[in-house]
């Protein structure tokens, strides 16, 4: 990883002194300094931890389908089929779970900068806010397609302003909401053109706060900014790097890179911000603790990364390697 601004005007400094003493330390300073500033990327994943299995105990799961991480480091998961949220600890130590009485299919999961959860409930077509604590602090939507209605609310993100995003699955769009959950403006639509949708799997929200839409039956990832004008499109259905299959899953790290649960190809793929293919990451050896059908992907501030195996029951924590 590269070297933090302190670092690296300490080693200006250094070198400022050694210029001044020996001219001659002038070349070697300066390789140093950019070898020190190159931004390193990562190559791979190394398991880490894995918890569930099927069940309704606290830690199992019942087709587990998204996972999100709070800022100070818990783990929320849908536990979808047992109607509840689950919130561990980063370490997978289960904390509490919630819901059973209000939920009915959460799917989508988000946290915002304040640690407040939300979530888009794929039966009821509603989407909730909570406290770290499972508090109901707001609840809105409906079944429909008008403005402000939802048919099959699959997924959830939320900016800096509080501004809330929702993904439908059979109406193919994203509506925006403001922080009390009014209507502000929808886009999207039923097609492969530009800007339009295919039963879309997830979304995700870039530090320039663009939309990153993981159009799942169109096997592309789509980019749009914050009012849904079209940016970008990535992908076709296939094997290879950048290629997808039935994608259900997206994340995006602090440094902007781009991950995705691409379930039907039983991995994970890892890009940059420009969308360069960084690695891919699965196992044939299906049933030994490696991922067989990841459905979410989630990246905390210090690069592990989480995913939630709905097939399997499971979510498996990874350490980003360099």
């Amino acid at each position: 990883m590269g070297f933090t601004k302190s670092s690296i005007l300490k080693l200006f400094q250094i070198y400022m002194k050694c210029w001044r003493a020996h001219p001659a330390a002038l070349s070697f300073m300066m390789v140093l300094l950019v070898s020190c500033t190159k931004n390193t990327q990562p190559n791979s994943l190394e398991l880490v931890k894995e918890w569930g299995g099927l069940g309704s105990r606290p830690g199992q799961f019942n087709n587990p389908s998204s996972v999100a991480i709070g800022p100070d480091g818990s783990l929320y998961v849908t536990d979808s089929q047992n109607s509840r949220i689950q919130k561990f600890t980063n370490d997978g130590d289960f904390v509490k779970a919630w819901g059973e009485e209000s939920l009915d299919s959460p799917m989508g999961i988000t946290t915002d900068l304040h640690g407040h959860v939300y979530v888009a409930d794929f039966v009821s077509d509603e989407v909730y806010k909570f406290d770290p604590d499972g508090k109901l602090l707001l609840k809105f939507g409906s079944s429909g397609t008008g403005k402000g209605e939802f048919d099959a609310s699959l997924a959830v993100a939320v900016n800096q302003r509080g501004e809330i995003f929702v993904l439908e699955f059979n109406s193919h769009r994203v509506q925006k909401f403001d922080s009390e959950g009014n209507f502000l403006l929808m886009w999207g639509g039923e097609g492969n053109g530009e800007g339009q949708l295919l039963f879309p799997g997830d979304l995700a929200l870039d530090r320039e706060e663009n939309v990153w839409v993981l159009d799942t039956h169109n096997s592309r990832l789509q980019k749009f900014t914050p009012d849904g004008k079209f940016l970008g499109s990535w992908g076709k259905h296939g094997s290879e790097s950048g290629q997808f299959a039935d994608p259900t899953g997206i994340a995006i790290d602090k440094e902007n890179r781009i991950y995705v649960a691409d379930s039907a190809n039983k991995r994970v793929q890892v890009f940059d911000s420009s969308f360069r293919h960084l690695f891919s990451y699965w196992y044939d050896n299906k049933w030994q603790g490696e991922i067989f059908s990841p459905t979410d992907v989630a990246v905390d501030s210090g690069f592990y990364v989480f995913t939630a195996d709905f097939s399997h029951h499971l979510i498996q924590k990874f350490e980003l390697k360099f």
